[in-house]
């Protein structure tokens, strides 16, 4: 496959555009350059092949071809190495060959950001396979594993996607106190955007929950969780021990056996004739 990367040449107080063009192809391994280089543009193969390597890529195993255009123009200094390392990745398919770049306009011996301080030149956007960010409280991170699948939904709208945490980290941030957990998610159709707001359901537990109801059928009773279960021709409150929840329903792991029929709607209008008839008494 052959890749076109283009860079510049300094020619007395001018610049002038320089055409990388790589190709990989079957032959003996090796690198070769050419186009009027100096030797430590030919030395470049070595540094190259190291940053590729180190970078945790991989230099490809044929032979590969550097064309430095126009051919008349000598190349010196290790100016081409990036342009010679971009082009050799994406002649291999480790880079996609039509990325997006944030432009750039830079000058030899200018200073990159300001006042001297590091700053990105450009950003190579792939989004094939998109990275998420999540905060898990110091609860729930006990219960959050690599390898674990969770479902994602992005602030504002109605779709889902599924993806795997590859990463949690041991240590809680000092502000907020939360863990950093990634997950990695597939995005062939490019659907997602980097900098979405999203939010994850992490299952935390592998053991099915015997009873389950709306949070909204739950009150809160002299401090307790209640359920106003069926007792005869009415509802009696009952306090109940809550486990696992989620944003919809809560898990009831105490007061509540299956299969007993408990109110849902209008448990306010109940606990508001509970503390009534309470308080009457109290007189």
């Amino acid at each position: 496959m052959l890749a076109k990367v283009f860079s510049c040449a300094v020619v007395g107080l001018d610049g002038v555009l320089v055409e990388v063009e790589v190709d990989v192809g079957q032959g003996i391994p090796g690198m070769v350059v050419v186009g009027l280089p100096d030797a430590a543009v030919r030395e470049s193969q070595d540094r190259v092949r190291a940053a590729i390597r180190n970078s945790g890529g991989k230099f490809p195993l044929g032979r590969v071809t550097v064309n430095l255009a126009p051919a008349d123009l000598k190349k010196a200094g290790p100016t081409y190495d990036l342009p010679i390392a971009l082009g050799v990745l994406v002649a291999s398919n480790q880079v996609p060959p039509s990325p997006h770049l944030d432009d750039a306009v830079l000058s030899l011996g200018g200073l990159i950001g300001r006042e001297g301080q590091e700053s990105e030149l450009f950003v190579i956007v792939n989004l094939d396979n998109i990275w998420v960010d999540l905060a898990v409280s110091p609860e729930d991170i006990a219960s959050v594993r690599e390898g674990l699948p969770i479902s994602l939904r992005a602030v504002g709208s109605d779709g889902e996607a599924s993806a795997r945490i590859i990463f949690v980290s041991p240590l809680l941030d000092r502000e907020t106190r939360n863990a950093r957990v990634i997950a990695s998610m597939p995005n062939p159709d490019h659907r997602w955007k980097p900098g979405t707001f999203v939010t994850a359901e992490v299952p935390l537990g592998d053991e099915p929950s015997k009873v389950i109801v709306p949070r909204k059928a739950l009150q809160t009773v002299k401090g307790n969780p209640t359920l106003f279960v069926r007792d005869g021709d009415g509802f009696e409150a009952r306090q109940v021990r809550t486990g696992r929840e989620d944003d919809d329903d809560v898990e009831i792991v105490g007061g509540l056996e299956p299969g007993e029929t408990y109110a849902v709607a209008n448990t306010f209008t109940l606990k508001a004739e509970l503390e009534k008839s309470a308080a009457g008494h109290g007189h």
